[in-house]
């Protein structure tokens, strides 16, 4: 039987356990924080649940098979234990016992959750780019070595050629960036759970010589006449402090 003391009273919570409890830990496998209990018990209430449980906040449930062994001594979880690390979070047991999960464990054992489709932590950004000169679009998830990436432009997959690297990773990279690969772009992660498609993020693209506002995607006498009015005083700039200086050594 476990209870909870909240402070006034102690009350039950769930079903009893048919065996001890050893051991608790609180783990987040992604859905939120929850209570875990190990220990020899193999039902709770009249569900059979091996060694190993947790509280969803209504009832005790099953991890997949549980904790399982032959040994004529019994077998138990005798301590559980949580890391710290949110991009992979996992649940770590120890006790006497031969499977976990059906899997050969060796008395030791790591829960990581029952999967969950990627979570992105940091959405793409807008991006302004010159012509000839590099620009990146990146994501972050949890549990990046889970995942798979895949960079799309206008609903379209891109692959790695020409001016594109990292297609499919998390960091798209266009090297010397054309006028044509202005756009929407996305991303689509997934991993064995599911996928999602990440906030589209948009890729300006301004001619490096168009420099009259607002730019129109051409170089033209419009563009050198505003070159030839801005022409001289730049305040602020290194070159113009420089000739003030010499100036007024003369």
């Amino acid at each position: 039987m476990v209870s909870r003391f909240d402070g006034k009273q102690w009350t039950v919570v769930g079903q009893p356990f048919g065996g001890e409890v050893e051991s608790f830990a609180v783990f987040d496998d992604g859905s939120g924080p929850a209570l875990y209990a190990g220990g020899s018990f193999d039902v709770v209430g009249a569900s059979p649940i091996n060694r190993i449980a947790k509280w969803n906040g209504i009832a005790w449930q099953a991890l997949g098979s549980g904790i399982t062994g032959s040994s004529t001594w019994g077998y138990s979880v005798h301590s559980l234990v949580s890391n710290r690390k949110t991009d992979e979070p996992a649940l770590f047991a120890g006790g006497l016992f031969d499977f976990a999960g059906g899997n050969v464990s060796g008395s030791i054992a790591k829960w990581s959750g029952p999967g969950l489709p990627p979570t992105i932590i940091d959405q793409p950004d807008d991006v302004i780019g010159l012509t000839h000169h590099p620009v990146t679009l990146s994501i972050e998830v949890q549990r990046p070595s889970d995942a798979s990436f895949q960079w799309r432009v206008g609903g379209m997959d891109l692959l790695d050629g020409g001016n594109i690297t990292g297609a499919t990773s998390a960091v798209l990279t266009i090297n010397l960036v054309h006028m044509s690969n202005a756009g929407v772009y996305d991303c689509i992660v997934s991993n064995a759970c599911g996928s999602v498609i990440s906030d589209p993020a948009t890729l300006t693209v301004i001619c490096y010589g168009d420099v009259a506002l607002p730019a129109d995607g051409l170089v033209n006498v419009i563009d050198l006449l505003a070159l030839i009015y801005e022409w001289g005083h730049c305040p602020g700039c290194q070159h113009d402090t420089h000739r003030r200086q010499l100036g007024e050594r003369e």
